[in-house]
């Protein structure tokens, strides 16, 4: 978790540097999942810590939007699809700005904020 915390704070700071104010950041949490065995609530909240520390220390604001990898779209969208209520009840509290193009465009249900 500190791992994402670092990086979002730093993705801040770089915003900062730039003089960027806001930023809509795409992120693949299946591919995170997949490769580091961490719960996708442990990883966001992590990011999340990080951001909510960017915006307090440099005044930068960031959201998230989810993606799915081009490569696996089937099992990634479906993955995303069948997460629980905190994915789709609080999608503003999470940070999240957008959903992927490839989740509305599959024959999915959406998932409603």
């Amino acid at each position: 978790m500190d791992d994402y915390s670092l990086i979002a704070y730093e993705f801040g700071a770089e915003m900062a540097r730039q003089q960027i104010r806001y930023a809509e950041v795409t992120f693949s949490p299946h591919t995170n999942v997949a490769l580091t065995g961490l719960p996708f609530d442990e990883i966001m909240a992590g990011l999340n810590e990080g951001r909510a520390r960017a915006q307090a220390e440099l005044g930068v604001e960031f959201r998230w939007v989810l993606d799915i990898v081009r490569s696996d779209p089937t099992r990634a969208t479906m993955w995303l699809a069948g997460r629980p209520a905190p994915w789709t009840v609080a999608w503003s509290a999470l940070g999240w700005a957008a959903r992927s193009r490839a989740i509305r465009q599959s024959r999915l249900p959406m998932l409603t904020p």
